[in-house]
């Protein structure tokens, strides 16, 4: 009997150390999304991919969203903060692909990974992020995205400047609403910068087959990103059909048009329609941390 006590000691011990060094690791990760953005901000990498490790377990474990929050801003923004900028082109993909059904957060993610990828010198990349932004923002985020799309522009082509020059001229046709039955300008430039759809599929696939608000804007916004915008329009017939959300349906509607043409003078008109019949939009609260 002895004997056997021993061996299961011996198999029980070192579970039970590995089992209390895993509950300290744990402890030492601060439960708050404003204590793991201080990890993030460390210069230390390790401690950063510690707290992107505890982000990535809460999210699974929160499927309603909670931290979508921290997500959109402070959690990306504390990753560039600590020039961790791999880690915050990761992260702010992850959230692209687990919230695409939240434009605000897909706008701010977006515009982030652009940022990040920027930064780690890979324009290409960067280009087609802010391409899949363009595309998918709303109307007040339009401004700032051209000018990351032309600053991607230049830093993925630094021997053709005459890029950017062109892409403002192509802008400023497009922003104009055509005469009677013409056709609206486009803007080719940015309708043939290249984008990646493989890194959105798996989480089309996953939005895919439900009927509900969610999963509708879900699939819409992906399909944009991913260049799409054919695809698209099922979706953007449902959202206009769907009881209750005629100004979302009418707001899709000037994205479809933008990503369409690369050009704002049809998504103008169609939110000028909608101040008119609803009033201005109402502002979102922006969070603010210190």
């Amino acid at each position: 009997m002895n004997w056997l006590c021993k061996a299961m000691l011996m198999i029980a011990l070192p579970m039970l150390a590995t089992a209390r060094a895993t509950q300290s690791a744990c402890a030492a990760i601060p439960e708050t999304p404003q204590a793991l953005a201080k990890m993030m901000e460390e210069p230390n990498r390790a401690i950063a991919l510690k707290a992107v490790a505890a982000i990535d377990a809460r999210a699974s474990a929160d499927p309603f969203g909670r931290d979508a929050w921290a997500m959109a801003w402070l959690w990306p923004d504390a990753l560039m903060r600590g020039k961790h900028y791999n880690l915050a082109a990761k992260l702010t993909l992850s959230a692209v692909q687990r919230y695409p059904w939240n434009t605000g957060i897909v706008q701010s993610d977006l515009r982030f990974r652009v940022l990040a990828l920027l930064a780690v010198n890979h324009p290409h990349q960067a280009l087609a992020a802010a391409h899949s932004l363009f595309n998918v923002c709303t109307t007040p985020q339009v401004r700032g995205t051209l000018l990351l799309v032309a600053q991607c522009l230049n830093a993925a082509h630094p021997d053709h400047p005459e890029l950017v020059a062109e892409l403002v001229s192509q802008e400023q046709k497009a922003a104009v609403l055509p005469r009677g039955n013409a056709i609206a300008a486009t803007c080719p430039i940015l309708l043939n910068i290249p984008i990646n759809p493989g890194i959105y599929q798996k989480s089309l696939k996953e939005n895919s087959t439900f009927g509900d608000l969610n999963s509708i804007v879900a699939r819409f916004n992906l399909l944009l990103m991913m260049g799409k915008v054919a695809e698209a329009q099922h979706s953007l017939s449902q959202l206009q059909q769907f009881g209750g959300a005629r100004r979302m349906g009418q707001d899709a509607a000037a994205r479809w048009w933008k990503a369409k043409t690369g050009g704002i003078a049809m998504s103008n008109q169609i939110i000028a329609q909608q101040q008119a019949a609803f009033g201005p939009q109402p502002r979102t609260a922006r969070h603010r941390h210190k």
